[in-house]
């Protein structure tokens, strides 16, 4: 007889729904859930921006308000594609980071940056660096390559300290 009671106030128990305890602790998974998500959506708000996506250049110059950390990439030789040969731009270039954090990554870079100015240069002729707008659009062309290869937005300027062609 015990045994049937014991059954009978299972089964009501049953029938009533779930308990409060539970709905407390699936509410309280549920709170903990939204704050992670939240978290990782939104960002704590006071970190420094870490340079993974990559930014255009003409945004990058136009905003930038404070010196970065530079580094010199230079003297940069190389043979222009002029027909008859004999013809060679020396350019010296400065490359500024974005901030403290981006410094090592460019630094850590500056072999393969160097490469990538030459090869870009290789290609070009004498009369295709001379022009008013010429060394604005190369040093947009840079930015955005240099940031490419570095995986994420770490420069923001390039400056030009020579720009010899010969």
């Amino acid at each position: 007889m015990a045994d049937e009671d014991t059954d009978t106030e299972e089964i009501e128990e049953i029938k009533k729904g779930p308990s409060k305890v539970l709905l407390i602790v699936i509410g309280a998974n549920l709170v903990v859930v939204l704050g992670v998500v939240a978290f990782f959506l939104f960002g704590s708000g006071d970190e420094e921006e870490t340079g993974d996506e990559i930014v255009p250049a003409e945004e990058l110059m136009a905003s930038h308000e404070t010196m970065g950390p530079i580094f010199e990439l230079g003297p940069i030789i190389v043979n222009l594609s002029d027909k008859g040969g004999g013809r060679y731009l020396k350019v010296y270039l400065k490359l500024e980071c974005m901030n403290e954090k981006s410094a090592p990554i460019v630094e850590g870079k500056l072999i393969p940056l160097r490469d990538l100015v030459l090869v870009h240069f290789t290609g070009v002729t004498a009369s295709e660096l001379l022009g008013s707008d010429v060394k604005s659009q190369i040093r947009k062309d840079l930015i955005n390559m240099s940031n490419k290869e570095l995986g994420g937005t770490h420069i923001q300027n390039i400056y030009f300290s020579e720009f010899v062609i010969q």
